[in-house]
């Protein structure tokens, strides 16, 4: 009989999913492209004569060359925010809504991602037809005001065909909505190929205006660029089917059910194996993936999140597990799939969704693999395994050696200690004298007897190497034994994973891919990439089908969207920055309210699901029981020291070590105040100061106009407000030629749009003056906002403003960080002179002589140095060992590891050694800088 109290946590749960998915419905309801003739599409261009795209028969239709210059520039200063899509067959007509009132409707039934190719005297449109996609909202609207049908929207859009659109598929299309929406009107679709241009359009919505609520489809097509909206539907299906169902995940249970950490099962921690020198906190989160049921990473910027994820799937898949990654968006995607073929080198292990512009690549290598092109023969595969075997056996080696040479260093630094007191004994009595040089002879005979400490660190640097070597060389041979186990054991299912990729009905795609069990395509392809929307299309919803699940960009997820990624999983991990941009709803609190009463929410949960003010991973830090599964990343590699260190003396109370500061860079004046005295802000923008910047970034790209494309830095324009942003963006459109946006990776938006993104070169706009509302001061102080806006920059960073310090309040936000970058970078100050080292006098007197420049106590790459050296922009760490004093610790080997990844090396320079071949260790320091 099953427990009350496990039934009570079941029934709860239940009605908590149903609240989720009400809000996420509430609050995604609006059409994702209602009316093209709307402002917020821009560079709309309907496609006149005959259409060719959709039916195949051209790869690609000539546009205005001008207009279409226009439109890629926009593209590619709003990638994250806009697309550029294909519209095809329009409905035309007037929608009465529940209020009685009518809105005009010209809906693209199907859109399909659009690339401009730009020649020197023509420009083409090119369309994906595998990325078709369904405006399923307008189809539901349409459905919900039917009468006397009942079709469901699934089988609607399980039925509708799939590009190339023959005239059959299109009578079919014409049937389908018929049969459908009993008010539309399709036979215009007849006339297809031939298409309606834009005043045919425009005509009939104007004609539609007397019979509202009948709706014509039209044989029109258009490309645009259309602001990007989530496809709801498939979350929207899955959180039903999660309502309904009777077992949770485990990271579900804890999420939802609040399961303590104690009650839910943790796996056994097993070996890392990944390619890479990992920090302790890196190492501590791949352990955490490894084994607890949730798990949270907070990454401030520029920590290498995304380096994080990557290392954690390399890790499951060293082990034989699998892994879903789901990120926000599909840029996140790509930077991710980016790392691992950094990390692993180019592979077809890791699938990143089976839509769009990956899909060619999967279907090329699957048929490759199924016709034995890429496949090895049995002698080979017979041989590989050899290989692989003794690589393994060859890696267990090279760790055991690594061990080993990691305790004869730990023991012979601690030694130097020792021997350290040897050396510098100056004893006065006869007899203590006489003792003394006999330890000092004997000390001279065993430094005779071995190799210096800094050879041994050398020796465990190239080790480190070659490690990394073998490991991607053991993890390569492994993706390739997997995918020949499969080949052998399950290429049937292979072969019908490939068919459902192949198909071009939406509903024989899903049959085919129904037949496929996923854990056996985990075999050849373990590690899965999807941005959250999509992976209902790619993914079954199957209760812990993956190891491990790991959702980027959490602080910008809303709770509901990432419940069926958790259910997919044994293990979730998500992974963001509360001191970040979070998740935006615009549901009413009073309508939050409404939503909990009637699942029959308390009051209390009602708080901790609370939609609108929580992200996921809000719920989750209040759903993890144990510290041990909180990690914080706190590296940042990204900036230059004066970038970031506003932000982590302000959000982040100094915990961040920077990677980059050393000598050579904690005195870079990197950002610059630029104050313009008249710019004001009038209707939304200032545009003194936006032609301020327009001038300056013009600057820039005409200064690097003689160097090679590859060698140009990215520039982002960024503006806290809309208007700005697109004043700025109108203004660049008109002066920079196309090449300069895309030899410079050029962007600009809002904090939003710039939220996990990175340029070399940024110009931040604050746009308001002294007579500016104080609710644009407001927006401009929030924290999450002004810390994503300021972060942004790796080596330069330009901010504009109108506004004098001096009118600014003394506590405001805005005055602290300007006022702090007016101020130039200070050097590090020196340690005081009070304790004096013979040790360190020493060997600064002796690298001063020798043209080195030197440091004290000097904080490298975060970490706190007895002594740095710099000389021809190279720079070396130096770890005094064993005068006794100040001086005498020794560092442990994680510090030379993190400061050997920085590119600043640590030398090991024992007393011992000084004392006896003072020579001999400056030599191998002007080897370490030569």
């Amino acid at each position: 009989m099953p427990d009350s109290s496990t039934s009570s946590q079941a029934t709860t749960a239940r009605a908590t999913i149903r609240f989720l998915r009400a809000c996420y419905e509430a609050d995604n309801r609006e059409m994702a492209v209602a009316n093209l003739f709307k402002k917020n599409i821009r560079h709309l261009t309907f496609i006149d004569g005959e259409e060719h795209l959709l039916c195949d028969m051209l790869s690609r239709v000539p546009l205005n060359r001008d207009q279409a210059i226009v439109a890629q520039k926009e593209a590619h200063l709003q990638q994250r925010e806009k697309s550029l899509l294909y519209c095809a067959f329009p409905i035309v007509g007037q929608l009465i809504e529940g209020d009685s009132r009518s809105r005009a409707l010209c809906a693209p039934l199907l859109f399909y991602p659009a690339t401009l190719a730009i020649e020197e005297h023509a420009a083409f449109v090119e369309i994906d037809l595998n990325g078709q996609r369904v405006n399923s909202p307008i189809l539901s609207a349409f459905l919900a005001q039917g009468t006397g049908n009942n079709v469901e929207l699934d089988d609607l859009l399980n039925e509708l065909p799939r590009a190339p659109l023959k005239p059959s598929e299109v009578q079919l299309l014409i049937a389908l909505l018929h049969d459908s929406i009993p008010h539309l009107d399709a036979w215009s679709l007849t006339e297809f190929p031939q298409l309606h241009d834009e005043k045919r359009v425009r005509q009939a919505l104007k004609l539609s205006e007397a019979t509202p609520n009948q709706f014509t489809c039209l044989p029109a097509c258009a490309i645009g660029l259309v602001p990007n909206s989530p496809e709801t539907r498939g979350v929207l299906f899955e959180l039903d089917e999660l309502a309904n169902g009777s077992s949770l995940s485990m990271p579900l249970k804890v999420a939802i059910e609040g399961v303590g950490a104690t009650k839910a099962r943790r796996a056994t921690p097993r070996k890392h194996r990944v390619p890479t020198v990992l920090s302790r906190h890196q190492q501590q989160v791949l352990r955490s993936a490894a084994t607890a049921p949730l798990s949270l990473v907070v990454g401030p910027p520029g920590t290498g999140k995304s380096y994080t994820i990557a290392a954690a799937a390399i890790d499951h898949l060293s082990r034989g597990e699998s892994v879903l990654i789901a990120c926000r968006t599909q840029q996140a995607v790509d930077v991710i799939g980016d790392m691992l073929d950094k990390l692993l080198g180019p592979n077809q292990c890791v699938i990143r969704g089976a839509q769009g512009q990956n899909q060619p690549a999967l279907k090329e290598f699957l048929e490759q693999i199924l016709q034995g092109i890429r496949v090895r023969i049995r002698s080979e595969r017979d041989e590989n395994t050899k290989d692989a075997t003794r690589s393994s056996r060859e890696l267990d080696r090279f760790e055991r050696q690594l061990a080993k040479l990691e305790s004869a260093i730990a023991s012979h630094l601690r030694d130097e200690r020792r021997w350290g007191d040897v050396a510098s004994s100056e004893a006065t009595n006869v007899i203590l004298r006489a003792i003394t040089h006999l330890k000092q002879v004997w000390l001279e005979s065993r430094l005779r007897s071995q190799p210096p400490i800094w050879e041994q660190i050398n020796q465990y640097y190239t080790s480190l190497r070659e490690s990394d070597k073998l490991t991607r060389d053991l993890l390569k041979q492994g993706i390739e034994d997997r995918i020949d186990e499969s080949l052998k054991t399950h290429r049937r299912d292979l072969t019908t994973f490939l068919k459902s990729l192949r198909t071009r009905s939406s509903t024989r795609q899903q049959e085919l891919f129904a037949e496929v069990d996923p854990r056996i395509l985990f075999g050849a392809f373990p590690i899965w990439l999807t941005a959250i929307p999509e992976a209902s299309g790619i993914i079954p919803l199957q209760r812990e089908l993956f190891d491990v699940a790991i959702v980027d960009e959490a602080t910008q997820c809303d709770m509901a969207s990432c419940l069926p990624i958790f259910q997919r999983a044994k293990r979730a991990v998500v992974v963001g920055d509360p001191q970040q941009l979070r998740h935006i709803s615009f549901l009413a609190n009073d309508r939050l309210l409404r939503l909990g009463k009637e699942f029959g929410l308390s009051d209390e949960l009602r708080q901790r699901f609370h939609y609108r003010d929580k992200s996921i991973l809000d719920l989750l830090n209040e759903s993890i029981t144990t510290q041990d599964d909180v990690h914080f990343l706190d590296e940042h590699f990204r900036s230059m020291p004066q970038i970031i260190r506003f932000s982590n003396e302000r959000f982040y109370g100094n915990s961040l070590s920077v990677m980059r500061l050393s000598p050579e860079t904690e005195s870079v004046r990197c950002v610059q105040p630029v104050f313009i005295p008249d710019g004001k802000k009038s209707g939304g923008a200032n545009e003194l100061e936006a032609a301020a910047i327009v001038e300056a970034l013009i600057h820039l790209v005409d200064s690097q106009a003689g160097i090679p494309s590859q060698a140009c830095q990215s520039i982002g324009v960024l503006s806290p407000f809309r208007d700005q942003v697109d004043l700025i963006a109108k203004q660049l459109e008109q002066r920079l030629p196309l090449t300069a946006f895309e030899r410079h990776q050029l962007r600009v938006g809002t904090a939003h749009a710039f939220q996990g993104d990175e340029r070399d070169v940024m110009y931040l706009s604050l746009a308001i003056d002294a007579d500016s509302h104080s609710a644009s001061l407001r927006f401009l102080e929030r924290p999450n906002l002004l810390n994503v806006a300021i972060t942004r920059a790796r080596h330069l960073q330009y901010v504009f403003h109108s506004i004098p310090l001096a009118k600014l309040p003394s506590d405001s936000l805005l005055r602290r960080y300007l006022e702090s970058i007016s101020r130039p970078p200070a050097a590090q100050s020196p340690p005081p002179h009070a304790v004096v080292d013979r040790f360190m006098q020493e060997v600064q007197a002796e690298l001063t002589e020798r043209n080195f420049q030197t440091w004290r106590e000097y904080e490298l790459a975060g970490q706190h140095i007895d002594l740095v050296v710099g000389r021809g922009g190279k720079t070396l760490g130096v770890d005094l060992i064993g005068y006794p004093g100040q001086y005498e610790h020794v560092l442990d080997l994680e510090r030379y590891r993190i400061l050997q990844r920085a590119g600043f090396p640590l030398f090991p320079l024992p007393y011992s050694r000084w004392g006896q071949d003072r020579a001999s260790c400056l030599d191998a320091i002007e080897m370490q800088l030569p």
